[in-house]
């Protein structure tokens, strides 16, 4: 039961449902009667209406590319501006949400509601706001508090928008030539020792998802990196923060 309804809840497909009464009252009222698998049912219920509003449209955008059609970026930007809107109002729900409670840990909201807050960092353009929280999924990622694969997607995010080489692999992108292959990066040998340390898998098993193989995932060299669609918002509230 628990399994099943959940799915009303993380699949993107609902977002426009937050703004309908009855989604909204199931909505509460299942994570009320499943408290004792929630351990913070009302935070954990926020951060799934995150989760919802940080994953709305990316179907549709993947739609888009694939039409050979006239015109299609300019439904392609009105997307990303309201995702950009989405965007903003995730970053300061979940300062809201840090400022009264600290990180969500998975103690605190389990693993599914942990990973939304940390996709909202993920897609945020915010490199300062990244940076501060990195430094703490560090503090909590070595004794499990939340996803080691989150803190290494978020550490190699970092480090590729400042200008040097990730170090766990796990940012890829298509370049000019067509092929998907690891952005700017260490030796592959240096990599796998990384991820070894973590507890992650290999990382030519990583690549599988993305259909790389081993001989592409070679060195290359990105003097550009995209920061993305979301407008650069200034964070001023927590400057110098630890949480």
């Amino acid at each position: 039961y628990l399994i099943r309804n959940a799915q009303y809840f993380d699949s993107p497909d609902f977002y426009n449902c937050l703004n309908n009464s009855k989604y909204l009252t199931f909505m509460d009222s299942f994570f009320l009667n499943n408290i004792r698998y929630f351990k913070n049912p009302s935070l954990t219920k926020i951060l799934y209406k995150i989760g919802l509003k940080d994953q709305a449209y990316y179907s549709y955008l993947k739609f888009i590319e694939k039409l050979l059609l006239d015109n299609k970026q300019i439904v392609i930007d009105s997307i990303w501006q309201i995702k950009t809107r989405l965007q903003n109002e995730n970053e300061l729900e979940l300062k809201s949400i840090i400022f009264s409670d600290g990180w969500p840990t998975i103690e605190k909201v389990g693993f599914q509601a942990s990973s939304y807050a940390f996709l909202v960092v993920q897609h945020s353009n915010n490199i300062q706001f990244q940076k501060i929280i990195l430094d703490t999924l560090e503090r909590y990622a070595f004794n499990r508090e939340v996803d080691i694969n989150n803190f290494a997607l978020l550490k190699d995010r970092y480090l590729l928008r400042t200008g040097r080489k990730q170090i766990y692999g796990t940012q890829v992108r298509k370049f000019d030539d067509g092929f998907t292959k690891l952005d700017r990066h260490i030796s592959i040998d240096s990599i796998d020792f990384n991820r070894k340390i973590i507890g992650l898998r290999p990382l030519d098993e990583y690549l599988e998802r993305f259909n790389i193989k081993p001989v592409t995932a070679n060195y290359v060299v990105n003097p550009s990196f995209e920061i993305g669609a979301i407008a650069h918002k200034k964070l001023s509230s927590l400057d110098g923060y630890v949480f």
